[in-house]
């Protein structure tokens, strides 16, 4: 996950920073299939991810809890937390830049 999440980081900031030269004409839409690559790569990345997620908040959702009040069900509830930031944050993260170049990005 963490390995995607720095691809999909690294794909938006590219996209982020197209820039052809003033004054000169892309040949055949090269500067909208160039934008159009990477929002496709940036939205396999995303259906990756949330794929990824999904099954780690499944295993960790399917790990034992213990009796309540227990360590291990404090242990369990904090990393049950920390998925759900880590996730949360990246999908602030990608709408964010989403929203700042007026790209159209979703979530599943």
């Amino acid at each position: 996950m963490q390995e995607n999440n720095s691809q999909l980081k690294d794909l938006i900031d590219k996209l982020a920073s197209i820039k052809f030269q003033p004054g000169s004409i892309p040949l055949d839409d090269e500067e909208d299939n160039v934008k159009s690559e990477l929002v496709a790569e940036i939205h396999q990345t995303i259906s990756e991810l949330d794929e990824e997620s999904e099954l780690i908040f499944e295993k960790v959702n399917d790990l034992a809890s213990g009796k309540p009040g227990s360590e291990l069900q404090h242990q369990k509830a904090g990393l049950v937390r920390g998925v759900e930031r880590a996730i949360g944050e990246l999908k602030k993260y990608v709408l964010s830049q989403a929203s700042q170049y007026n790209w159209y990005l979703t979530f599943s």
